[in-house]
Order: C-alpha cells, then sequence, then structure tokens
C-alpha cells in the first residue's frame, strides 16, 4: 500500500527512502542542535594490568620512524625512549594509527605468557579509549582486512564466556588467516582467533552497531564518555583448536575480572564536543 504525503500517493520503496533521509538530516544536525559535553571518565582503567590470572604481560611500543616503524618491547627501550635499533622515538601507536586515529586516542598494549619462554601460550590484547571524537574506535572487521592488508576472516559468531554468579561476557570471536612467507620462501597461512568487546558506562557490548546507539543516546542527553574497545588475539595450531579457544576463554574472563576490579585512573575532565 502507498503512502500518503499531502495530496501525493508514495510508493513504500520511496516512502522508506525519503524517511532514511529525513532521519539521516536529524542525526548529522544533532551536534548543532544539542551542546554535548564530553566527560573524561573511563569506564575502566587506561592501562592494561601487568598480571591477568596467570599471564605475565610486557607492553608493546612501535619505533615512530618512518623506515623502521616495529614493535618493541617497552622493557627493552632506553631511558632515553630511543630505540634500540634504530634511535628512533617510541610511543603506543603505530605510524599508520598516530595518521588516521584523532591525537587523544589512547591505547596500551600488551603480550601475554604464562611462562616467559612459551611462545606457543602467548595472547596479545589491547585497549583503546575513544577521546572527544568518536572515530578512535571503529568496527575492527576493517583494519584486520583493510586495504594492504595479508589476512582474511574466516568465521564470525558471538561467543557468550561464563563468568562468576551466572553472568557471561559476551565477545566477536573471529577465526583470521594471515598470509605471509615461510624462511624457505615458501608461502604460509597462520591461524588465530581474535576476540573483542566494548567496555562503556554501565553496560558492555559485544556488537559495534549497539555500541554507536548507546553512544548516540548518550550525546542526545548532552553529554559524551568515554568508550574502551579491547581485544585479545591467540595463535591457532589447526582450524577448530579447541585448546587455543579455552586458553582464550580463559585470559578473557581473567582480564574481564582484572579490569573491574580496578578503579578507573585520574579526575573527571569536560571539554566541548565539536
Amino acid at each position: 500500500m502507498a503512502a500518503v504525503f499531502g495530496r501525493h500517493a508514495v510508493k513504500p520503496s520511496a516512502a522508506l527512502w525519503i524517511c532514511t533521509a529525513i532521519l539521516a538530516a536529524l542525526f548529522a544536525a544533532q551536534p548543532h542542535l544539542t551542546k554535548v559535553t564530553f566527560i573524561d571518565e573511563p569506564p575502566v582503567p587506561t592501562s592494561l594490568p601487568e598480571q591477568v590470572g596467570a599471564w605475565q604481560g610486557r607492553r608493546l611500543v612501535n619505533c615512530q620512524a618512518q623506515d623502521h616503524d616495529e614493535p618493541l618491547f617497552e622493557d627493552e627501550v632506553g631511558p632515553e625512549g630511543r630505540c634500540p635499533i634504530c634511535g628512533g622515538v617510541v610511543g603506543p601507536m603505530t605510524s599508520t594509527e598516530r595518521y588516521l586515529l584523532p591525537p587523544d586516542t589512547r591505547i596500551d598494549k600488551r603480550i601475554y605468557r604464562r611462562r616467559r619462554d612459551a611462545a606457543a601460550d602467548a595472547i596479545s590484547a589491547a585497549i583503546v579509549f575513544s577521546g572527544i571524537h568518536r572515530a578512535s574506535i571503529h568496527r575492527p572487521e576493517v583494519c584486520l582486512v583493510g586495504d594492504g592488508s595479508t589476512a582474511e576472516i574466516i568465521r564470525t559468531e558471538t561467543r557468550r564466556i561464563p563468568l562468576a554468579k551466572g553472568q557471561a561476557l559476551g565477545v566477536s570471536l573471529l577465526t583470521v588467516r594471515q598470509f605471509g612467507t615461510g624462511p624457505d620462501g615458501k608461502p604460509v597461512n597462520r591461524l588465530s582467533y581474535f576476540a573483542y568487546w566494548f567496555i562503556g558506562r554501565g553496560r558492555e557490548t559485544p556488537s559495534h552497531v549497539e555500541r554507536l546507539v548507546w553512544m548516540g543516546l548518550e550525546r542526545i542527553r548532552g553529554r559524551a564518555y568515554p568508550w574502551a574497545y579491547v581485544s585479545i588475539s591467540a595463535a591457532l595450531r589447526s582450524e577448530g583448536d579447541s585448546a587455543a579457544l579455552r586458553r582464550l576463554d580463559e585470559f578473557a574472563r581473567a582480564l574481564h575480572g582484572a579490569l573491574h576490579a580496578l578503579s578507573s585512573p585520574g579526575p573527571v575532565e569536560s571539554a566541548s564536543v565539536p
């Protein structure tokens, strides 16, 4: 049945486009109609814990030199904050991240191991915090298979990891295949699990879309808070590696508990959102 606008009948498909255009215009105009205050009160600490359950973590930093731009362990960097290989300045972001992300983005990355020499059991973890601009966090799949990437996502699912008192942590779980070259020059494929979720003020979700909805509602009410994007990754020996999945579940459960057990650092600061 056609919708009626004034004296004119409009087909359902056209009515849908009109409604979509109106909603888009209202969403675009919202920042100009409502004064939004950014309250820098992170929902969890902005640094990953050194100890997560049985895992000990080492912080990763990146050399900022364009001809190097390689990850390093922070404890291997000299007191001057210089790369021990090329002498370049080091920082928490890669050169690509510094170029793409707003300057108030906060990132912490670590490699966790149960034993220092247990490379097979290593877990990579990162936490990213949005700032005044929402572009600090985007859909993770975009980065994994973006321009220049040598990876493909071969499976996506939502996984619920049991917590204490009958609760569960929802995470988006991706199985990723990375293409590379072995020491002999032959092509090799590496498999890994990549799990992520988002933490906001009083809520958590594995859904990028749900996070955007909550962020939009916060801004409509005139306030914006930092959101945290937490990601963890573990290598697989083969597709469907159940041991790696159990290890990922155990680490995610311990990390979730550690993040929420610690108080949020620093004073609350406010600024107007452009």
